[in-house]
């Protein structure tokens, strides 16, 4: 097969070649918003100055979705590692990825990861959907390859200011039934915990 960057699939694509199926629903059963750290509080309220809309997809990654990350990472440094702009390959799929959650806190490369987050385009929540599925597909066959194989993998498309969450699961995908807003970063946190809490209790 030619290989495809994960930008230019679309669902079609996904569908045909890998035989993924997506449906809604509303898999993020029992999350529990968490405090939000003062720095990212204060964060992204020096970030807010400017609407999203005027904002460069360059400047949501640094100054929205990367500070996120990082209050992931930071509650989380014993068990994960967030890796941001990072080449996933495996065969025909290719490409870099925005951030990379692994279950491996300590190696310098994304080892067995299981969470993916994508940073759509041009303000457009779903046209980053296929590209976050594509990502998945290849995180799972690395994962199968490396001996970790995991039932479920997770993955998250946002603009900043929207956050749409993914579950990946026996080739189907499931897109959560609902979007979270910046406004609500405690429970996008408490999401983040749960799909992390979820992983790290898989085999």
């Amino acid at each position: 097969m030619t290989a495809i960057p994960y930008s230019k699939f679309t669902l079609s694509q996904l569908e045909v070649r890998y035989g993924v199926s997506f449906v809604r629903g509303a898999f993020l059963a029992g999350v529990t918003p968490l405090p939000v750290p003062e720095w990212l509080k204060t964060y992204l309220e020096l970030s807010s100055d400017v609407p999203p809309a005027l904002k460069s997809e360059k400047a949501i990654s640094e100054q929205t979705i990367a500070p996120v990350m990082l209050a992931v990472r930071d509650r989380n440094r014993q068990t994960i590692n967030v890796f941001s702009g990072e080449m996933l390959t495996h065969q025909d799929l290719s490409g870099y990825c925005d951030f990379i959650v692994t279950a491996n806190p300590v190696s310098l490369t994304p080892e067995a990861p299981f969470i993916i987050v994508v940073e759509a385009k041009q303000q457009d929540l779903t046209s980053g959907i296929p590209q976050c599925v594509a990502e998945m597909i290849a995180a799972r066959r690395l994962n199968e390859e490396a001996g970790l194989p995991r039932e479920v993998l997770f993955g998250c498309v946002t603009i900043g200011s929207e956050w749409l969450f993914l579950q990946y699961r026996d080739n189907q995908v499931m897109m959560h039934s609902r979007v979270f807003y910046l406004n609500e970063v405690g429970e996008i946190l408490g999401v983040f915990q749960w799909m992390i809490d979820y992983g790290h209790g898989q085999p």
